[in-house]
């Protein structure tokens, strides 16, 4: 679970035809007696998320992440100059 905490606003107007005057502005023709707002939920409830996790650190300055996750982090972690995926592009002539 993952706390969201985040206050948007849209507007839905009538007029002639659909049309969406700006991000947060929809047009709807008068006779029309519903409007859809799952789009508009999956989409702002998609942007409050965050793109990564980060795990804040406790009053005492220490990582609340997983000891377990970050040890296998570590264990896969590739160090040196041989581990670079790209060293082999480093040779490529393109003269």
């Amino acid at each position: 679970d993952m706390p969201v905490d985040n206050e948007e606003e849209f507007f839905v107007k009538f007029g002639d035809e659909y049309r969406d005057e700006a991000d947060n502005v929809s047009i709807i023709p008068e006779g029309v007696g519903h409007f859809d707002i799952a789009p508009l939920l999956y989409d702002y409830l998609h942007l409050m998320i965050p793109y990564r996790v980060v795990h804040p650190d406790d009053e005492n300055g220490n990582t609340t992440c997983d000891r377990t996750v970050i040890s296998r982090l570590e264990q896969l972690k590739v160090t040196g100059e041989n581990g670079s995926v790209w060293d082999k592009l480093k040779d490529i002539n393109l003269d």
